[in-house]
């Protein structure tokens, strides 16, 4: 016989309440061999804000404007700086957006190395990388950035 259809629970282990409704669902969870039930506990993971994200792309792009480098010196588009940044500013362990460390280097399908995505960066993580990429663009290439104002470490 088919079991029902179970509806997706979430529950934030806060008080010790919450635990005992957390124990009360367990007890009635259906068992099914061919369907098993998945039951995940974990910290909720911290999430990046949209800000942050096109704060950095607006880095980024206020790099590409100013910068010319190379004989002839030339302008690079903000992804080719984005990609610069990634294989030599970004530290070489980072942070995913569920608190994993994890090497900075993807491996493709051919067997070469990639730089992971910001986009699954922490949200500490791209905060922290932002600021080294404004040092290394300060400093290295004598970037002024814009006063806009950067969205933060606040905790999620």
């Amino acid at each position: 016989m088919k079991r029902q259809k179970f509806d997706e629970r979430v529950v934030y282990c806060r008080t010790l309440e919450n635990v005992e409704y957390a124990k009360e669902l367990l007890d009635h969870v259906p068992l099914d061999t061919d369907k098993p039930i998945q039951m995940v506990l974990r910290e909720i993971p911290r999430t990046r804000s949209i800000p942050l994200n096109s704060y950095f792309h607006m880095r980024c792009s206020e790099v590409a404007e100013q910068v010319w480098v190379g004989e002839p010196p030339r302008q690079f588009a903000m992804e080719a700086w984005k990609e610069y940044f990634g294989r030599n500013v970004m530290p070489e362990i980072v942070e995913l957006a569920d608190g994993t460390l994890v090497s900075k280097w993807v491996e493709s399908p051919d067997g070469n190395m990639s730089i992971i995505s910001t986009a699954r960066l922490s949200h500490e993580c791209l905060c922290d990388y932002t600021t080294m990429v404004e040092a290394h663009a300060s400093y290295m290439y004598g970037v002024r950035f814009s006063e806009k104002k950067f969205p933060g470490k606040e905790k999620k």
